[in-house]
């Protein structure tokens, strides 16, 4: 078994035949019994997605199809979102799934659940079913519940595509999506149900209930509530929260650290609670609160509170589980909820699952599903990770990476500092908002004065210990003197200028210091050759980007490191080494690094010839576009040689 994933940012046809006909040329598509193409859509109308199914259907009609359309969090912080296409082809060995699909319009959670209860009944070894649900308001837990009466239990995992009440902003409407085309308002299901297959499935939260239990006193409908322990809904959040809930562009960001939760008892487990969050997506005029997930007169909720270090912690450890499984593929479900939350630091969860499968996917719709052991059903703020494997051979572990936590506060005007909210939860739970001022304020302060000290002590010697070894590295090679520092700087000004934050600047110069450790490990007399090298040579310098790879990964609190020493020599058209991937599939830090390292190489004194002419340099860059280089990072140093009129880039 093995898993693909491509993530087509800028869609056309031709990138996606060419995904299309890479997937034909694989052995593994004539070999494999059966093949499943989760496909994930974002900003396309039916025609066109209904267009890239026909072209499925006719390059790989092995392949079976299961997909939706789905949110992107950029429409949650007020953003245009862009058209995305995300494609993940699981290749099976021995048959493994069956794809149903269900008509909602008309029936009822129990009459749905009860037909999804059939199709699991109905198969001898059922393992596993993701869900795919758009368009109808549905109460997921008492349709699973439904589902359950009579089966095995089996963990139960996906999303909701969207509701008819949430319409993207282009006035479209979120579809399921199979072999047939695109549906409204129906039940996707894929059954994992191979003898030789193996499953596990996690569910992590991490934010922890805090204050008072509350109480549902009002509901409009399943998805309104109208009054929580007798007061409006929407008033809960100005009272401990201090939010003055009629600003409504100031609801995700503000309320993303305290997600609302019910919790559901976990069969078999005694006194064990899941938690499962509820957020509300909108609020009216008088009040009232709309939620995505069906909600229930009289049932209880809590504030939780969530702190990114101990999401972190839950994640890494839950990781870490699956390591005994070794899965061969995976695939997650994340809440936009917790992407806003975690911002720029929202990828180190997910890291941690594609240190063990690279090619793992995941997707976000309007709410997850997850229900195992009796409880779950639909919710937010939630990680949810399912590892695939066939056969009983357990080799090939790999460890997991440890990442350092690093928030990056990218707070817009309209969020209040999340110390003055956790002031106004203080005041709601103590009735002392003296003391609670006094006491937040005061570890407040304590907490910015450490973590600054610590981040100046850490980044100064990081990049003292770095800046040694690049000196090291530069020594090596007698004709190359300064180049890493150079390529750093380069590297570092193009990322400027395609728009990384401060911190990624910096991470991308400490790549470009070491993107040649790997010579540490080529024979001098390789390296400061006079001429042309044999083949023998040539192949003997080529192995320095894996390994600077391998002396990088050793550095468990810098893991982006590895990137740059790794794949700063692949070319946009797959031709480089040492992996010969291709466009997109290399990492973005690494084009950025190529294309530097090549400007440095023509523009540096060799032994066989001096700095070649800005005009040559300029004319080989250009000759390199959309073959050797990203045509984007091409054109960015294309623009620094145009300002560059006196040639000052170039070694002295």
């Amino acid at each position: 078994m093995i898993q693909k994933t491509y993530h087509i940012h800028e869609y056309t046809e031709a990138k996606f035949n060419s995904v299309l006909d890479e997937i034909a040329a694989m052995p593994e598509y004539e070999s494999s019994s059966q093949i499943l193409l989760i496909m994930l859509e974002q900003g396309w109308d039916k025609t066109v997605i209904n267009r890239k199914i026909s072209m499925v259907r006719t390059v790989l009609p092995k392949v079976q199809i299961a997909g939706a359309t789905h949110f992107d969090n950029m429409l949650v912080l007020g953003g245009t979102a862009p058209n995305n296409t995300i494609l993940t082809f699981m290749f099976f060995d021995n048959p493994a799934f069956e794809i149903g699909r269900f008509e909602l319009n008309g029936i009822s959670e129990d009459e749905a659940g009860r037909e999804l209860g059939q199709m699991i009944g109905r198969n001898e070894t059922p393992k596993c079913l993701m869900t795919l649900i758009s368009g109808k308001p549905l109460d997921v837990e008492r349709m699973l519940e439904a589902a359950e009466e009579g089966n095995p239990d089996i963990p139960v995992f996906g999303a909701t595509a969207g509701l008819d009440s949430l319409i993207l902003h282009d006035g479209s409407i979120s579809y399921v999506i199979d072999d047939e085309g695109v549906h409204e308002s129906s039940l996707l299901a894929v059954l994992f149900c191979g003898k030789d297959l193996h499953i596990k499935a996690s569910y992590n939260f991490g934010w922890t209930e805090v204050g008072r239990i509350m109480t549902i006193t009002g509901l409009k409908d399943p998805y309104t509530v109208t009054e929580i322990d007798g007061m409006t809904a929407a008033d809960i959040f100005e009272k401990y929260l201090g939010i003055p809930w009629r600003r409504l562009d100031m609801a995700t960001e503000n309320i993303c650290e305290f997600p609302l939760s019910v919790s559901r008892d976990v069969k078999g487990e005694e006194k064990a609670k899941r938690h499962m969050a509820r957020i509300p997506y909108s609020w009216t005029d008088d009040g009232s609160l709309h939620f995505a997930v069906a909600m229930h007169e009289g049932e209880e909720i809590r504030f939780t509170y969530g702190l990114p270090q101990n999401i972190f912690e839950q994640v890494k450890d839950d990781s870490g589980s699956f390591m005994s499984f070794v899965p061969q593929a995976m695939l997650m479900v994340i809440c936009m909820n917790r992407m806003i939350f975690l911002r720029d630091a929202e990828h180190i969860e997910t890291d941690y699952y594609r240190n063990l499968v690279p090619e793992a996917a995941f997707m976000h719709g309007n709410s997850e599903i997850f229900r195992s052991g009796g409880a779950g059903g639909e919710m937010h703020s939630a990680l949810i990770a399912v590892g695939f494997r066939e056969g009983s051979d357990m080799t090939g572990a790999r460890s997991l990476i440890k990442l350092p936590f690093d928030e990056n506060n990218m707070a817009r005007d309209t969020v209040i500092p999340l110390d003055l909210r956790l002031m106004s939860f203080m005041k709601a739970v103590t009735g002392d908002l003296e003391r609670a001022t006094e006491e937040l304020m005061q570890l407040k302060n304590n907490l910015e004065d450490e973590v600054e000290k610590k981040t100046r002590e850490n980044e100064g010697l990081s990049l003292h210990v770095v800046q040694t070894l690049a000196d090291a590295i530069d020594a090596k090679d007698t004709y190359t003197n300064g180049h890493s520092g150079r390529v750093a700087d380069y590297s570092r000004e193009i990322a400027r200028r395609y728009g990384y934050s401060e911190k990624a600047q910096n991470e991308i110069y400490m790549m470009g210091l070491l993107h040649d450790v790997g010579k540490i490990g080529v024979p001098d007399a390789v390296i400061n050759k006079p001429g042309k090298l044999t083949d023998e040579e040539f192949a003997e310098m080529k192995k320095h980007p894996v390994m600077g790879a391998k002396i990088l990964g050793n550095i468990e609190e810098r893991p982006e490191l590895v990137t740059g020493a790794r794949w700063h020599h692949e070319r946009w058209d797959g031709r480089g080494y040492p992996d010969g991937i291709s466009g997109m599939d290399i990492p973005e830090q690494a084009r950025i690094i190529a294309v530097a390292d090549a400007y440095d190489a023509m523009t540096s004194n060799r032994s066989y010839r001096g700095a070649m002419e800005q005009s040559k340099v300029r004319s080989q860059i250009e000759g390199g576009r959309g073959s050797q280089f990203d045509e984007r990072f091409a054109d960015i140093m294309l623009q620094m040689m145009d300002e560059d009129t006196e040639y000052n880039m170039r070694e002295k």
